[in-house]
């Protein structure tokens, strides 16, 4: 019974993969799609479309800006190497803008991926009356992949750390080179589930990522001091016997 229910267990985080790379909505008024770009060196350039799906005018802003994980958290930095045309327009309602992505100079060879950022922003129209108003905006924020000239799986590393009343983390080295993107957990032994939910977490090349599960979803059980663990990525799936430590 778990082999056929890690066997939908597989197939079904599998496709989370795929989702974010048709579209994002944000609050009804914009659409951009795709919303995950993998550039090559045979293909430099992405086109991406932004859709006004609002009743009224948009004013959109584009920013790219490289990105980076440290000491476990998302940096970003200057994007300059990355360009976005056109980096200002307006849409009408219904209306679509065609965007293309691209680098500014061309590396002859790189053996680690390359990662950005596309910051899709809405400008605030100015304040009806000239008086102070609270406005939100959207903000969609696409990841942009320069791919390694001979790229491979990536190569994983995990830990699993029950920290008591600090909750169970999962902690994964990227020792690769190219990204991750984990779509699901699953933690059980050979009698019980003890653990799976759907993720969205990337792991760039050369980075550590902790995460704590218990936060995403309560286990349904006490954790034993070793569990199997299956992973789903957009790589493929990953599948450890690991030790916990308490």
């Amino acid at each position: 019974m778990l082999a056929l229910k890690r066997s939908a267990f597989m197939a079904l985080y599998a496709l989370l993969a795929l989702i974010p790379a048709t579209a994002a909505h944000a609050a009804a008024t914009l659409e951009v799609s795709p919303i995950r770009i993998v550039l090559t060196k045979g293909t430099p350039v992405a086109v991406v479309h932004v859709h006004n799906q609002g009743r009224a005018k948009a004013v959109v802003q584009l920013r790219t800006l490289s990105w980076d994980q440290k000491n476990g958290e998302d940096v970003y930095g200057d994007g300059n190497s990355l360009i976005a045309c056109p980096p200002v327009f307006s849409l009408e309602p219904g209306q679509d803008q065609v965007v293309r992505i691209g680098l500014v100079e061309q590396p002859e060879s790189w053996n680690i991926e390359r990662a950005f950022r596309l910051f899709v922003q809405e400008v605030p129209p100015p304040p009806e009356g000239g008086g102070r108003q609270v406005q939100l905006t959207i903000r969609i924020s696409v990841p942009v992949f320069l791919q390694p000239m001979k790229p491979h799986r990536p190569d994983l590393t995990w830990k699993l750390d029950d920290r008591g009343k600090d909750g169970m983390w999962m902690t994964v080295q990227n020792n690769g080179n190219m990204h991750a993107l984990l779509t699901g957990v699953r933690l059980h032994t050979n009698e019980a589930l003890i653990f799976e939910a759907a993720m969205h977490k990337y792991v760039l090349p050369g980075s550590t990522m902790s995460w704590r599960l218990d936060e995403i979803k309560p286990m349904l059980q006490a954790v034993p001091s070793r569990v199997a663990m299956t992973v789903a990525t957009d790589q493929g799936s990953y599948q450890e016997t690991l030790p916990v430590n308490k």
